[in-house]
C-alpha cells in the first residue's frame, strides 16, 4: 500500500528528527542535510518538525504536572511516616515508607532535572506498549514476533501535512480540489518514494461534519492555510483537516431581549 509506505517513511524521518534533537541539535541546523539524505521538500520537513514540535511542547506541560503530583505525594508519605513514628508499629513497616519515600525524592530530583535541562523523555509507541514484549502472555501476544508487528504499527499510526495560505488550496504538499459533491485529494510523495509516482491521488472523500467550511476555504477570496492529518487504526484511514474558524460578527436584536 502507497498510503501506508509514506505513512512509515514520515514516522521515520520524525524518529530520527527527535534522535538528533535529543542530542542537542537543532532542526534549522538539520534541515539541509534532511533534504538531501531523506529525499523530502522543505514542506514535508516542516511538517514533521512541527508535529514533532507539538508533541515535545505537550510533554514539557506534562513534566510540570508530574512535578507538582509528586511534590503531593511525597508530602502525603512524609505525614504517614510521621504518625506512624508516634505509634508502636512494626519496624519493618516504617523502614519500607521511608525506601519508598527516598525513592520517590529521587524521582523527583530527577524530572526537575529534566525540566531544568529542557530534557524530553519521548517513546513512539508508548512505554507501555514497548514494555509487553517482557510479558507476551500477560499482554495477549503469542510471540515477540507478534509484539514487534503491534509495536511498529504503534510508532507508526499517523502523519501531518502543515498547510500555509501562500500555497495553491492552502496546502503544497496536500492539494485538495472540489469534484461534484466530494473531494479530491492530491498528495506530494517524497522524492524517495519515487517508484510509486510524483503523487498520490485520493478521490470522492466527504466529511460529515465541517465539508461546508473546507469548501468554503477553498473558494476563499482570502487565502487560507488548510493542513491535514491522516491516521491509521485498526479500521483503516482517517483524515482531520484543520480550517482557521472564522468569527461571525457580533448582531445585536433588541426585539429578543438583551443578554
Amino acid at each position: 500500500c502507497i498510503f501506508s509506505s509514506f505513512l512509515s517513511f514520515m514516522n521515520k524521518v520524525e524518529h530520527r528528527l527527535f534522535a538528533d534533537i535529543a542530542r542537542g541539535k537543532t532542526t534549522s541546523s538539520l534541515k539541509s542535510s534532511y533534504l538531501k539524505k531523506f529525499k523530502i521538500t522543505a514542506r514535508h520537513f516542516n511538517s514533521v518538525r512541527v508535529g514533532l514540535d507539538g508533541k515535545i511542547s505537550s510533554i514539557k506541560e506534562q513534566q510540570k504536572e508530574l512535578i507538582v503530583a509528586q511534590k503531593t505525594r511525597i508530602s502525603s508519605l512524609e505525614a504517614t511516616i510521621k504518625k506512624l513514628k508516634k505509634k508502636d508499629v512494626d519496624p519493618r513497616l516504617l523502614h519500607q515508607k521511608k525506601r519508598r519515600l527516598a525513592t520517590l525524592k529521587a524521582r523527583l530530583q530527577s524530572k526537575e532535572k529534566d525540566l531544568l535541562l529542557g530534557k524530553v523523555g519521548l517513546c513512539f509507541g508508548t512505554r507501555k506498549r514497548f514494555r509487553g514484549q517482557f510479558d507476551l502472555e500477560a499482554n495477549n501476544y503469542t510471540s515477540h514476533s507478534e509484539w514487534k508487528k503491534d509495536w511498529e504499527d504503534a510508532r507508526s499510526e499517523s502523519f501531518f501535512l502543515i498547510g500555509s495560505k501562500d500555497e495553491t488550496a492552502g496546502n503544497q504538499s496536500c492539494v485538495a480540489s472540489l469534484e461534484g459533491d466530494s473531494l479530491s485529494l492530491r498528495i506530494r510523495l517524497p522524492d524517495a518514494l519515487s517508484k510509486h509516482g510524483k503523487y498520490l491521488i485520493i478521490k470522492k472523500i466527504k466529511f460529515a461534519y465541517g465539508q461546508e467550511a473546507i469548501v468554503a476555504a477553498l473558494f476563499s477570496e482570502t487565502r487560507i492555510a488548510l493542513s491535514y492529518r491522516f491516521i491509521r487504526d485498526h479500521k483503516g484511514w482517517k483524515v482531520f483537516v484543520t480550517v482557521p474558524v472564522v468569527k461571525s460578527p457580533q448582531v445585536t436584536c433588541q426585539g429578543i431581549g438583551v443578554v
